[in-house]
């Protein structure tokens, strides 16, 4: 006999959300947030930053506009570096002005979005997926053969 555990969780299709990493916050001061940029580029203050997803909800492009209004671009994995985030599949909300001000990080992830998800095949697995499914759903377009 198979047992096959099953979470009902208002999470979507994610087979990740088994893993204590799929959600995820950073909560970071207005100090530490400029700290952790001007590791990256040259800046004393950030007045914006604007984020370009892709379908999925992965950052593809971050803009931090500095005092000056200056921009300064981020791409790929630059951007989560730059903010000490786990992954690129992010939004944020701001609290507060001035030196009081918090940007709230919040996102789902870990890792770079690229081939298989060992904890979404896992998710996927306890779900009842082959591992034929489980390989099909990560790299389309695959045919999987004996090799001798």
């Amino acid at each position: 006999a198979r047992l096959v555990v099953r979470r009902l969780d208002p999470d979507g299709a994610s087979f990740d959300r088994y893993n204590p990493t799929a959600h995820w916050k950073v909560d970071l001061k207005e100090n530490e947030l400029v700290s952790r940029l001007q590791q990256r580029v040259s800046l004393k203050g950030v007045t914006g930053i604007e984020l370009e997803h892709n379908d999925h909800g992965r950052v593809l492009k971050m803009t931090i506009r500095d005092e000056h209004s200056h921009t300064h671009v981020f791409t790929g994995m630059r951007i989560r570096a730059a903010l000490g985030l786990k992954d690129n599949v992010f939004r944020f909300l701001i609290v507060g002005k001035g030196a009081q001000r918090r940007w709230i990080f919040y996102g789902r992830g870990w890792g770079h979005g690229v081939g298989m998800d060992q904890t979404g095949a896992y998710g996927m697995a306890l779900e009842g997926s082959t591992f034929e499914q489980i390989l099909k759903h990560y790299y389309t377009g695959i045919e999987l053969t004996k090799v001798y």
